[in-house]
């Protein structure tokens, strides 16, 4: 079964094993190998075990040149055929003494109370390792090595330790395992072992004598060893027992993981809502068959021509404004439904009649919803009008606030209607019932034309949400309905034309590229056209976007063209591709240096696990389960830790954050999207944590520690 030929082993200068030979192939004898302290027998040991491969000569195990056997097949020799007990026990301590021998292999309840009740230690099946006194750990690692009923079993001072069950007894166990087969090869010191082993080997000044020999009883195939599949591995098992039994520990650990990944979820959270969501909620607001235009809004193809030509001009060189004709072009353009001229860019504070409304609820007059949702921080809540942006018609169309609309609807044009936030039924009723209040008449306090207080009696077409039970801020917009306005009479004004006449000659370029715009009075009444510079356009189906892109950029070469397609196709396409990488990469990255810092603060409780590790490779678990059980304990905790972060980061929002001024950077904390993405990338810290956990407990390393 074992054979050695001239081995020599050595720790630097010093050689340890000498040109060590011998031949142990009978399985009924107990073979005994005694020598002083540090004459190489735990190195010798360790040889057997294949724990340590560094030396010369040859090792011949079942036949086969222990240098030829791969790793995986190391595997299973340590599962199935060759055992040891270690000196000092290399025991799972976070186990109890049942679970111990259960984790070293595939063995039934009836098998392990067997074994435990052979060596007296039944009753302490239940009891922790460290509850255990030296003599019960020995019997326990004694348990854990023969339940196997290897082919060999190495013992490394097997009675060293023991206390309430004599050496007597126990050579009597190794008696009846050794008449079953197994071949019992010991480090002892003691004389009453080596005088009751069959064959005794003495370790002395580097070489190997025989000192004892009884008669060979029985010849063993030395080819006897056959090839086994693993069995089944408790890896599952094994990692939750584990980190139930360390809680406290891992709890302090956890302690600065869980604050670096709240701290990763707020920025991530707020930097996206920064970014991408503030850029993607503008096109929220237009509908997936509408066009926006605007006389000021260039292409960038027409802002590179200019800066290279050195003109210093915001318009097309045609217009100001947009023109009824303009209009009339577009409404005849195949696929396009309606169009109509607007004022872009200017936000009307007063109603159909020129009234201006500045109301203001002061704490004591909070209903007792706003106190609730308010946090006795708000002092003030103020409201004031906002004409509705587009006519009722294309409400749908663009919403450029994302008005979200709890009962009602939008206000009717040039009407008294007036669309309410939710906040302001509940300071001004008390009630959440929105639907109520719809059609209902409500009198307010208003500033007219003259700055002269008076009441005006409106119509309330409907309420929208502000998601006041998450946020409660201090200003609020009743929408008025929609009327037209257009900056056509101020356009007209002589001082004005002259102004824009004088910025638009800056140079002699700028005047050229103008000319037509500002050559006359007459040229400068036609470019303002309508004085509208915003046009909206609706087409009748999103699969006819395209090709009326296509004609308007015809018809105005110069304007940026801006719809959900340009958002996912066209110039902005390339603005929120760049800004999506940009969170992308940087999130990764930031991730990355998240995972080492964690991984980092985790060290010394990682290279802790190395003598757990160590153990479970000594009981024949692969590489692979090794890693298996590394990966499983860190994904466990990630999620553990995620979920609590996530909770601190609601807490924080609900008590604090969403009261700031920097509310809107954490409202999509809770967004599913916002959470998978956070998610994914805690995935990464994990697979990182993984990484460092495996490259902490390399195989050479576990190894190390066997041999210490």
């Amino acid at each position: 079964m074992i054979e050695l030929k001239n081995i020599l082993k050595g720790y630097g200068k010093k050689n340890v094993l000498n040109n060590i030979s011998m031949k142990i192939d009978d399985s009924s004898k107990i073979y005994a190998l005694i020598g002083e302290s540090g004459s190489g027998k735990t190195t010798l040991f360790n040889i057997l075990f294949g724990l340590d491969n560094n030396f010369t000569g040859t090792y011949f195990l079942f036949g086969k040149n222990s240098k030829e056997i791969s790793k995986n097949k190391w595997h299973s020799i340590r599962e199935h055929h060759i055992r040891m007990v270690f000196q000092d026990f290399k025991l799972l301590e976070t186990m109890n003494v049942y679970e111990n021998i259960f984790l070293s292999g595939d063995y039934t309840e009836d098998q392990i109370n067997r074994v435990l009740k052979a060596l007296d230690i039944y009753e302490l099946k239940g009891y922790l390792i460290t509850e255990l006194s030296g003599g019960q750990k020995q019997r326990v690692a004694i348990a854990r090595a023969i339940i196997s009923e290897p082919q060999i079993l190495l013992m490394d001072e097997p009675t060293g330790n023991l206390d309430g069950m004599t050496s007597d007894k126990v050579m009597r166990y190794l008696d009846s395992l050794r008449k079953k087969g197994i071949l019992i090869f010991i480090i002892t010191h003691d004389k009453d072992i080596a005088k009751r082993a069959d064959v005794v080997y003495e370790l002395s000044e580097q070489g190997l004598n025989q000192t004892k020999n009884s008669k060979v009883k029985k010849n063993i195939d030395p080819n006897l060893f056959e090839e086994q599949k693993g069995s089944k591995k408790h890896l599952f098992f094994y990692v939750c027992t584990n980190l139930l039994r360390t809680k406290k520990k891992i709890f302090f650990l956890a302690i600065p993981t869980i604050t670096i990944i709240t701290a990763f979820i707020l920025a991530f959270s707020a930097y996206r809502a920064s970014s991408i969501l503030s850029f993607r909620d503008f096109f929220a607001g237009i509908g997936e068959q509408t066009i926006l235009l605007d006389t000021q809004q260039l292409n960038a193809e027409a802002q590179l021509f200019r800066r290279s030509q050195r003109i210093n001009s915001e318009f097309d060189g045609k217009r100001i404004a947009f023109s009824s004709h303009d209009l009339d072009v577009v409404r005849a353009l195949n696929y396009v439904d309606d169009a109509i001229l607007r004022l872009s860019g200017v936000t009307v504070h007063h109603d159909k009649n020129m009234n201006t409304l500045h109301q203001n609820f002061s704490r004591n007059s909070f209903s007792e919803a706003i106190v609730r949702y308010s946090f006795g921080r708000i002092e003030n809540i103020s409201f004031s009008f906002v004409r509705s942006h587009v006519p009722y018609d294309f409400t749908t169309d663009y919403n450029p606030d994302n008005v979200i609309l709890l009962a009602g609807n939008f206000p009717s044009d040039n009407s008294n209607e007036i669309l309410l936030p939710d906040v302001y039924v509940l300071l001004a009723f008390g009630s959440e019932s929105f639907e109520q209040f719809v059609g209902q008449s409500i009198e307010l306090e208003v500033m007219n034309d003259n700055n002269e207080l008076v009441r005006q009696n409106y119509v309330i077409s409907g309420v929208y949400d502000t998601n006041y039970r998450a946020h409660i801020g201090t200003e609020y917009i009743l929408y008025t309905s929609y009327f037209e306005i257009n900056n056509r009479e101020l356009l007209l004004e002589e001082d004005t034309f002259h102004f824009y006449q004088a910025a638009l000659s800056e140079n002699a370029q700028t005047r050229a590229f103008n000319d037509q715009i500002i050559r006359d009075f007459h040229s400068w009444e036609k470019a303002v056209g309508t004085g509208n510079n915003g046009m909206l356009i609706r087409v009748d189906s999103i699969g006819n976007i395209e090709q009326v892109i296509t004609e308007l950029q015809e018809i105005f070469p110069d304007y940026h063209v801006l719809s959900q397609h340009d958002l996912r196709t066209g110039e902005l396409a390339t603005i929120y591709t760049a800004l999506v990488r940009i969170l992308i990469v940087g999130s990764i990255v930031v991730a990355t240096i998240t995972g080492i810092v964690i991984s980092f603060l985790n060290k010394g409780f990682i290279n802790s696990r190395s003598r757990e590790l160590a153990i479970l490779y000594s009981l024949g678990y692969k590489k692979k389960d090794i890693f298996a059980i590394i990966a499983t304990e860190n994904l466990i905790l990630f999620v553990l830790y995620f979920g609590m972060a996530t909770f601190l980061s609601y807490l924080l929002n609900r008590f604090y954050l969403r009261t700031t001024v920097y509310q809107r950077l954490f409202a999509n904390i809770f967004e599913v999207t916002n959470l998978l993405s956070i998610f994914s990338l805690i995935i990464l810290m994990t697979l990182i944590s993984v990484v460092w956990g495996i490259t902490s407990v390399k195989q050479s390393n576990l190894r190390k520690f066997l041999n210490d």
